[in-house]
């Protein structure tokens, strides 16, 4: 089959709605769910892809970490840790970087909380944020997600 793994994710979510979810149930609450942030040197394109990302899944907890406090390009350790901060629930949060520092940033974080669950995703930052929280508003779990997202960066755009 040729369709994405994006498109493959919108209609999974689609057709199956809630119904994931409540057949396969969720471990910390009725209301937990995955939650994303986007790390990325620019604060414009972190809210950016988390607008996008929201857009196609309005009900997934994503935030944005991109640029530096000054709003001058770099990463910060302290806008990673509150964006985290504000999308934790007991199902975990999904990093995902631009590239670089952004990813150096995001273990430092990973590593100061180590009594939380978080993951960093090796992908691309549009594409995977899309399919990212399209499953987690599915209902898929933390470790479905890292695995759709191993996918994601051999898709061809044309």
């Amino acid at each position: 089959s040729g369709m994405s793994l994006i498109k493959s994710s919108i209609l999974r979510n689609e057709f199956y709605g809630g119904r994931y979810k409540r057949a396969h149930g969720s471990i910390g609450g009725e209301d937990d769910m995955v939650g994303f942030v986007i790390v990325s040197h620019s604060g414009k394109l972190a809210e950016g892809v988390a607008d996008l990302a929201g857009m196609m899944a309005k009900d997934v907890p994503v935030a944005a970490a991109g640029g530096l406090e000054d709003g001058s390009f770099g990463t910060s350790f302290d806008k990673i840790q509150k964006a985290v901060e504000q999308v934790y629930s007991p199902d975990g949060v999904i990093l995902l970087m631009d590239m670089g520092s952004a990813v150096m940033t995001a273990e430092m974080v990973l590593e100061s909380m180590e009594d939380k669950k978080l993951r960093m995703a090796d992908c691309p930052l549009v594409e995977g944020a899309v399919t990212a929280t399209v499953n987690a508003s599915a209902g898929m779990g933390m470790e479905e997600i890292l695995k759709e997202l191993e996918h994601v960066a051999e898709q061809k755009k044309l």
